[in-house]
Order: C-alpha cells, then sequence, then structure tokens
C-alpha cells in the first residue's frame, strides 16, 4: 500500500514538474493557448475530413495517390491564402475577447476552421488581427495575401515548410502586387487553399506564419491528418531544413 501511495505521489510529482517545465519553456505560447481556449468554444473542426476534396479527385483521374503525392508535390504543397473580408474587431466576438487579452498583431485559426465553397473547393479559414496602434502594411498578390505559409512537425520542437504560394508569372503583372492597409481595430479572415490535406492517418501538429516587415507572426497550433505519402516528402533524404 505504502509503495502504491509513493509510486501514485512520484507521479503526481513528475507530471506538476513537466508542466512546470513547458511553461517556463514557452510561458507566452501557453498563456496564448488559455486566452484562445477561453475565447473560442465553437466546437473544433474535426482534423481528419471524411472523404477526399473535389481538387484531389481530379488529379486521381490520371495517377494514383502515391504518384500524385511522390512526383508532384508543387501541385499539393503550392496554396493560395484569399482574402475573404475585413472588419472590426469589435464585430467579431471571439477576436474580441482574444484582443482584450492579447495587445499585439496576431494570427489566429479558429475552432470551427474547415470550410468548402459550393463548386467543391476547400479552404482553412484564419485571421489577420490588427490589436496594435499602428497601421499594418499588407503584401498582396491581386486578391491574395502575400507572404502566407505553413509548417508542419512531429514534435512542436523542429518545423518543417508545408505549404507556400508560388506565383505563376504568367498569369500576373506588375499591377498584381499591392500592399493593403489594416488599420488598428481590424481584422481581415483569410481562406486558405486545404484541398489537399486532412486525409491519412497521420496526425500532425500544422500552423500559419505570416512575415510582416521584418516579423513574423506565427499563429496557434492545429492537428491535422496527412497521408503517409506526403510526409515521405520530408523523410531524412528529402527534409528541409527547419525554419
Amino acid at each position: 500500500m505504502n509503495k502504491l501511495m509513493r509510486r501514485t505521489q512520484l507521479k503526481v510529482s513528475l507530471t506538476i514538474l513537466a508542466s512546470i517545465f513547458l511553461l517556463a519553456c514557452n510561458p507566452n505560447q501557453n498563456n496564448d493557448m488559455l486566452i484562445f481556449s477561453a475565447c473560442d468554444t465553437d466546437s473544433p473542426s474535426q482534423s481528419k475530413k471524411e472523404e477526399f476534396s473535389v481538387a484531389l479527385n481530379y488529379w486521381l483521374e490520371e495517377n494514383s495517390l502515391e504518384e500524385f503525392f511522390l512526383e508532384k508535390p508543387n501541385k499539393w504543397k503550392d496554396s493560395k491564402a484569399w482574402r475573404e473580408r475585413k472588419g472590426l474587431i469589435q464585430n467579431e466576438p471571439i477576436l474580441k475577447c482574444i484582443s482584450e487579452k492579447k495587445k499585439a498583431a496576431f494570427l489566429y485559426i479558429p475552432k470551427s476552421r474547415f470550410k468548402k465553397i459550393p463548386i467543391g473547393h476547400e479552404y482553412l479559414k484564419f485571421y489577420i488581427v490588427n490589436n496594435t496602434n499602428e497601421l499594418l502594411s499588407i503584401p498582396s498578390i491581386d486578391n491574395t495575401i502575400g507572404n502566407i505559409r505553413s509548417e508542419i512537425s512531429s514534435d512542436q520542437r523542429s518545423w518543417l515548410r508545408f505549404q507556400e504560394e508560388t506565383p505563376d508569372p504568367g498569369f500576373i503583372c506588375g499591377n498584381s502586387f499591392w500592399e493593403d492597409e489594416l488599420k488598428p481595430g481590424e481584422f481581415i479572415e483569410i481562406n486558405l487553399e486545404s484541398d489537399f490535406m486532412g486525409f491519412g492517418d497521420s496526425t500532425v501538429n500544422y500552423r500559419i506564419n505570416f512575415v510582416l516587415g521584418e516579423d513574423t507572426l506565427v499563429s496557434n497550433t492545429i492537428p491535422v491528418n496527412l497521408l503517409d505519402f506526403q510526409l515521405k516528402i520530408f523523410s531524412p533524404k528529402t527534409e528541409e531544413k527547419p525554419i
């Protein structure tokens, strides 16, 4: 009985020490997680989708899963961040709640995040929020936001580049590049193309980065499912350097 009690006390002590260690190493990240969890009470989207997207099925008409994901990574890793709408923080309850506690510019991926439009394309919704006193210049290409990329990780220590927009020089001109203004107290809702994620049985950590001048805004981390064929691209022989 005494041995069992000592073992239980040891396990509790180790758990407490581990929690203290994580909080000490990432105090800002853990504080943000508490804020996000308290403000966003929606039911979370599932990390695994029930069926393949329209875009993926299109490619599978002439390719197997293995052929597409191993031989055409430029197709599924290329992703555009489409501008959906701009609004005031005070009119968006979740962002208003977060902004009352987080006085900064930030990215946020909400719990209810995956969306599908009538023609079948799928997107991951997130926000760029300007909760500062300064005007932010948002690099844009036509109706998309520039400098957006995503990363994945198995342990949240080493992150690998996953998605990034590659502008097609055949479809853009000098007038395509412009700077949008995000005023203090405003947000932009963005739809990031997600036709090729959310499948498979392997769950990884996922986050979005936005390069803003000399700073990089990093979103909260969410779980996303990927196919083993996708993860093979990041095997030791072809692994990209951690960012």
